[in-house]
């Protein structure tokens, strides 16, 4: 079996990311899983990705798995989305901006994001590209059926989602692992009031040690 862990990139990688890429990357050669890590980078990710898509059916790859560099997941995330033997599996995880909502979706037309999750593997209708694991021959068959392209946007569908639904057309099904918890790296704007709240805190917590 032979792995392509791709990586659309904006040219950096956040240090969260390439930690747990690394320790990917140790489970993997433990697991005695042969991969190639490709990081591919560009303005627009739809032709990043595609990209990518080639690079994975072109050099035979049996399974793909697409993970963006603002992610953080376990070393073991190849195990907990390859468990369910899914032509397509997704972790679960949910967008860096608020309203912090999920990034797995019901519906695509129009789009309704999931808000409860099962224990168990369940079917989506979509799914962000954050963390998903396929096999090659479902790039295969959405290039094939869609003039050599895969991820092109569609209106109100991103790239991602545009995928899922060409991928349903040619008979795949979407699956999310509940047990592959993946975090998304964000950021936060601190306000001189945010500043004097959490020095308080700080300061109330120092007295409640003096006391």
């Amino acid at each position: 079996m032979k792995l392509l862990i791709a990586i659309p990139s904006r040219e950096t990688m956040r240090v969260e990311f390439v930690q747990s890429l690394m320790g990917l990357m140790r489970r993997l050669d433990q697991d005695g899983i042969a991969y190639e890590v490709n990081i591919q980078t560009g303005t627009l990710v739809y032709c990043v990705r595609d990209g990518l898509a080639r690079h994975a059916v072109n050099n035979r790859f049996d399974q793909v798995l697409w993970v963006d560099s603002d992610m953080v997941f376990s070393p073991g995330i190849y195990d907990d989305l390859a468990t369910g033997g899914y032509d397509i599996a997704c972790g679960l995880f949910i967008s860096r901006h608020s309203p912090f909502m999920s990034c797995l979706f019901s519906c695509l037309t129009p789009s309704e994001r999931i808000t409860d999750y099962p224990f168990e593997a369940f079917e989506v209708a979509g799914c962000g590209f954050g963390c998903v694991l396929m096999k090659t021959q479902v790039l295969a068959d959405v290039m094939h059926s869609n003039n050599g392209m895969c991820f092109l946007p569609e209106p109100k569908l991103g790239e991602d989602l545009a995928f899922c639904r060409r991928a349903a057309g040619c008979g795949y099904r979407i699956f999310c692992e509940p047990t592959a918890r993946v975090g998304h790296v964000g950021s936060m704007t601190i306000w001189p009031e945010d500043a004097e709240r959490l020095l308080g805190n700080i300061q109330g917590l120092e007295g409640k040690k003096l006391n």
